[in-house]
């Protein structure tokens, strides 16, 4: 996977890309107010992100079945924790058949 000429790319050098890269300054610019997560360690760098995105006022998904944690406890913990307080949780297929790109 790579991205297209003429998509954004933006480093994550911690946790959270809110936090340490000018994602938000972007997707504010851009008029962005929803945000798909996915990745890799579920309870770490995907919930942070999707967690502070909600604080600052994202529409923030996780795709669960597109992110991955060490253990499954730890992963399925992290999405419960998004669902109940941050924001939703749902499979690729349900996200890409919501955007009718399926």
């Amino acid at each position: 996977i790579f991205p297209q000429p003429d998509e954004l790319v933006i480093d994550k050098p911690i946790s959270s890309d809110f936090t340490s890269s000018a994602m938000d300054h972007a997707l504010r610019n851009m008029g962005i107010t929803d945000v798909v997560i996915t990745g890799v360690v579920t309870d770490m760098c995907v919930f942070g992100t999707a967690r502070v995105g909600a604080e600052l006022g994202y529409n923030a998904l996780i795709c669960e079945d597109a992110c991955a944690s060490y253990t499954q406890r730890a992963h399925d913990e992290a999405l419960l924790m998004h669902a109940r307080v941050f924001g939703r949780v749902s499979t690729t297929e349900d996200v890409l058949a919501e955007l009718d790109i399926a």
